[in-house]
């Protein structure tokens, strides 16, 4: 396995882009950049022990997550699943006429560990949570294709039904590849500087 190593707002969304690419968003999933058969990308430590990798990763995630909540479950030298949500919102591109729409996202990632390596599952591609300030109401915005769009629905669509990216959607996909791209480089760059000050 090969190691992967608004239209009125103004604002930065999320983390901002990462400069690397560990996952895109495909239709109904998230999968390794470089490769769509994959949904998860490994890292190699050599000479590092499970234990040694476990503590790293635990330390670094408060300052790696920077989120203003986020949840972590763990099983010794073997797992870590962190849930987190992402600050701010993604203004959902629209006519002129149309009211302003966010979108927010709150991912899972689950790290698995073992002697010398990393293996980091992408997270699964449930639909974002949104909001119309038109009218105050939720809605949902799915990460697959559309069959056929109706005015009156509470929930969109990512992307068209030939698999190609809907306009409106195209910053939200941008945001949310940013924002778990910036975390896992985050991740991977703080336990790296980690195991070297542990000495």
């Amino acid at each position: 396995m090969k190691n992967y190593i608004l239209l009125f707002l103004l604002v930065l969304p999320f983390s901002g882009f990462s400069q690397k690419q560990y996952f895109t968003l495909i239709p109904n999933a998230f999968v390794a950049a470089g490769d769509t058969t994959s949904n998860f990308i490994i890292v190699q430590y050599p000479s590092k022990t499970a234990s040694e990798l476990y503590k790293a990763i635990l330390s670094i995630v408060p300052s790696a997550i920077q989120a203003s909540r986020y949840t972590l479950n763990s099983v010794e030298n073997q797992t870590i699943s962190i849930r987190w949500n992402a600050d701010g919102e993604v203004p959902l591109k629209t006519g002129l006429l149309d009211s302003r729409k966010s979108a927010f996202f709150s991912p899972t990632i689950v790290l698995h560990i073992k002697d010398g390596k990393i293996k980091i599952d992408a997270p699964e591609a449930v639909p974002l949570k949104c909001t119309d300030y038109g009218n105050g109401q939720g809605f949902s915005l799915y990460l697959d294709k559309y069959l056929e769009r109706n005015a009156f629905d509470r929930y969109m669509h990512m992307f068209n039904s030939d698999g190609t990216i809907y306009s409106k959607t195209l910053q939200v996909k941008q945001a949310i590849e940013s924002e778990l791209n910036s975390i896992v480089e985050k991740i991977l760059v703080n336990v790296e500087k980690q195991l070297e000050n542990d000495w």
